[in-house]
């Protein structure tokens, strides 16, 4: 069962994502966790100019030109919002891309349907479905023998679980925490094959999960336009300590996400 609707995602979009993400936008190493997210792509992902990529959930993406530009993916994208399509499709019309938008249920057979892909990837998709192990199954179907399956889900059983659960339990209901170690179980029971098996990504980010968002508007004036800018600044300054460190932690606690990387049998 979908946690979630369009209708849900449609206000996220239009009321949270769109006045807060200039377009265009694209993947970049503004800020820790995204370097590190670049590195591993940049580490699993080949250059592919004759590769199709797909990206699960790619309302307002700024994945899908980084795939396009990086590694020469023909760039396809879906997601059930409207809003989050269309945002999707700006995006890339405002950097000059071409790319292929589809607003449907990925889950449906029927969508694109004769479709296969040298990558699928998403990025905060599974988690809200109590039914995991369908998307995976789905993902494993559309890629092609020997092509990738990239999943990235957030860490709820870390500290930015519990801290959406403290200050937006009805948000919190709208996720299913999944461990390194389920995540690796669903796409084994996909039959698809480790390349980075399933573990927990990342160190410390303050703004994983939005927890502060909705609650700081109703803070006095002028808070609710100091404090975002406050956890930002703590969340870079942060962030560029514990990644100068050796080994920079990353366990079930602390990470904010975690992430697999898994190939189909050719």
């Amino acid at each position: 069962m979908d946690l979630t609707s369009p209708q849900v995602w449609d206000r996220y979009y239009d009321q949270h994502v769109a006045p807060s993400r200039p377009l265009p936008a694209m993947l970049s190493p503004r800020d820790p966790q995204r370097r590190r997210l670049i590195r591993l792509l940049r580490q699993v992902l080949p250059r592919d100019p004759g590769g199709r990529l797909l990206e699960v959930g790619c309302g307002g993406s700024e994945c899908l030109p980084f795939f396009a530009l990086e590694f020469g993916y023909e760039i396809w994208g879906i997601d059930y919002s409207p809003a989050g399509a269309a945002l999707a499709r700006r995006n890339l019309e405002l950097l000059g891309l071409s790319g292929h938008i589809v607003q449907g249920d990925f889950l449906d057979p029927e969508t694109l349907r004769g479709e296969r892909f040298s990558a699928v990837v998403s990025f905060g998709v599974i988690e809200h479905s109590d039914e995991p192990e369908r998307f995976i199954a789905r993902k494993a179907q559309l890629v092609q023998p020997g092509g990738l399956v990239v999943t990235q889900v957030p860490n709820l059983l870390g500290y930015a679980g519990r801290l959406l659960r403290l200050s937006r339990p009805e948000v919190y209901r709208q996720h299913v925490p999944i461990s390194a170690e389920q995540l690796h179980q669903l796409h084994a029971d996909a039959g698809l094959v480790p390349v980075l098996s399933a573990r927990y990504f990342g160190t410390l980010d303050l703004w994983q999960l939005n927890p502060w968002l909705g609650w700081y508007a109703r803070l006095p004036v002028p808070l609710p336009r100091l404090l975002p800018k406050a956890i930002t600044a703590a969340n870079l300054a942060l962030g560029a300590v514990l990644e100068r460190l050796p080994g920079p932690p990353e366990s079930r606690f602390f990470s904010p996400d975690v992430i697999a990387v898994y190939r189909k049998p050719a």
